[in-house]
C-alpha cells in the first residue's frame, strides 16, 4: 500500500521535476471550496442495466504543490444521488439511497483562461435500503381475467446500510477566472469546469457527468 501511494505522489510531482530552480514551488498555499452536479449512471446488480440519476454534493480541495502552470490538488468530495431505485413486489418492496465520499489527488495545469487535468484515488459507496413488507388485497377482476393486488398496509419496516470502496478517476476541463479577476498569476479564484468520473466497486461501474464550481477563499489574501 505504502509502494503505491509512494508511485502515485511521484506521477503526480513528475511534471515539478522538469523545472527550473529559479521556480519556486508554493506548498499548501492554497484551499478551495466548490460544488458538483450533475447526471449519475449506476450499474445495477444483477444485470448490465444502468439506472439514471442525478447527483449533487460539496468538495474541498487543497493545493498541496503549484508552481508555474502546474498544480498538485487533493479533493476531498461528497455526493449525494437521487434516483428511482426502486425494486421488490407489491408485497415486499425495496428501496435504496446512494452517498458517495470520494478521496483523490489530481493534476492540473493552467493557462491563461483554461484549467484543465486528471484525477486518480479511492472511492467509498455508502448504500441503505429499505425493505418494507405490506400487507395486500387480493382481488380477482373478472373483466381483465386476472388477479389484482392492492396495498392497504404496512406490516414490517427494516433498514440496513452498507459500505463499498472502490476505484476512482476523474477528468475536468474548464474556465479559470482568477487571472481576470485579480489581475495576477500563481493564485486561484474561481474555476467553472465539465467533469467526469468513473468508479469501479466490486464488478459494477458508475458514471458521473457534470459541472463543478470551485472558489478560492485564499486567493483574496495579498
Amino acid at each position: 500500500m505504502l509502494n503505491r501511494a509512494t508511485l502515485l505522489m511521484a506521477f503526480f510531482m513528475l511534471p515539478f521535476s522538469a523545472l527550473g530552480q529559479n521556480n519556486k514551488i508554493k506548498w499548501i498555499s492554497e484551499v478551495g471550496i466548490g460544488i458538483e452536479s450533475g447526471l449519475s449512471s449506476r450499474e445495477k446488480a444483477t444485470s448490465l442495466s444502468f439506472e439514471p440519476g442525478f447527483a449533487v454534493g460539496p468538495t474541498l480541495s487543497v493545493s498541496i504543490a503549484r508552481v508555474g502552470l502546474h498544480q498538485v490538488v487533493l479533493d476531498l468530495g461528497y455526493q449525494y444521488h437521487f434516483g428511482n431505485y426502486r425494486g421488490g413486489t407489491e408485497q415486499l418492496e425495496v428501496s435504496t439511497t446512494y452517498q458517495r465520499l470520494v478521496l483523490a489527488p489530481g493534476y492540473f495545469i493552467r493557462h491563461k483562461l483554461i484549467v484543465a487535468g486528471a484525477q486518480v484515488g479511492a472511492a467509498t459507496n455508502i448504500a441503505t435500503t429499505r425493505k418494507t413488507y405490506n400487507e395486500l388485497l387480493v382481488a380477482y377482476d373478472k373483466q381483465k381475467d386476472e388477479y389484482q393486488f392492492h396495498k392497504i398496509g404496512e406490516i414490517d419496516s427494516r433498514e440496513a446500510t452498507g459500505v463499498d470502496f472502490g476505484f476512482f478517476a476523474g477528468i475536468g476541463i474548464g474556465l479559470d477566472f482568477s487571472e481576470l479577476i485579480l489581475k495576477t498569476r500563481g493564485k486561484s479564484l474561481l474555476d467553472i469546469c465539465l467533469k467526469g468520473d468513473y468508479v469501479r466497486r466490486g464488478e459494477r461501474d458508475d458514471l458521473f457527468f457534470g459541472l463543478r464550481i470551485v472558489f478560492w477563499p485564499t486567493g483574496l489574501v495579498r
